[in-house]
């Protein structure tokens, strides 16, 4: 298991900093995501009890770091500090120089670019500070947000996958992508 070393990162007006580093208001982001049906509907972790949810995946972002599992930051305005949403590389592999890429807006500010200039601050990170080869997008289908930021970030479309994952118990299809350290 690698540990990494927690870095901040400026993406235009924002700034990402490590949840580590910056979580005073991580539980009342993660509640905002839990209770909104967008990002529930798309992300299955923020699916289920509030208490049990909000509690696992806070120790997700304090500890993603130490465990290399879960590379997260919380999107906060440089001016105000505000959290505006997160990105994360989940499964960062050294070995095979690959990770996934994630990320949530939080309601108020979706549909405002903050995607656009985070998802590839992150990704300039993961090629250049840990030398990955390969970052992987993965959305339902019908997210057509994501589709969205993925287009606008530079990922090139690989696929629809049938049955790839599980929300509120059903099969559903997700569409994947990617980003070479090359493109």
């Amino acid at each position: 298991m690698t540990t990494f070393e927690p870095v901040e990162i400026a993406a235009g007006p924002y700034q990402l900093r490590p949840w580590p580093i910056a979580h005073a208001d991580l539980d009342e982001v993660l509640i905002e995501f839990c209770r909104d049906d967008d990002t529930k509907a798309g992300i299955a972790a923020f699916q289920g009890p509030l208490d049990e949810t909000v509690a696992g995946l806070r120790e997700r972002r304090l500890t993603g770091w130490e465990t290399g599992l879960y590379l997260g930051w919380g999107i906060r305005e440089a001016s105000t500090g505000r959290c505006l949403g997160e990105v994360t590389l989940i499964h960062a592999d050294l070995t095979h120089q690959v990770a996934e890429i994630g990320y949530a807006t939080r309601p108020g500010n979706r549909g405002k670019g903050v995607m656009s200039l985070a998802v590839p601050a992150a990704c300039r990170w993961g090629f250049e500070g840990l030398g990955l080869h390969r970052i992987a997008l993965g959305h339902m289908v019908d997210n057509v947000g994501s589709r969205r930021i993925a287009e606008k970030c530079g990922f090139t479309f690989e696929g629809r996958f049938r049955g790839d994952y599980i929300n509120n118990g059903e099969h559903v299809d997700t569409m994947w992508w990617s980003r070479l350290a090359t493109d």
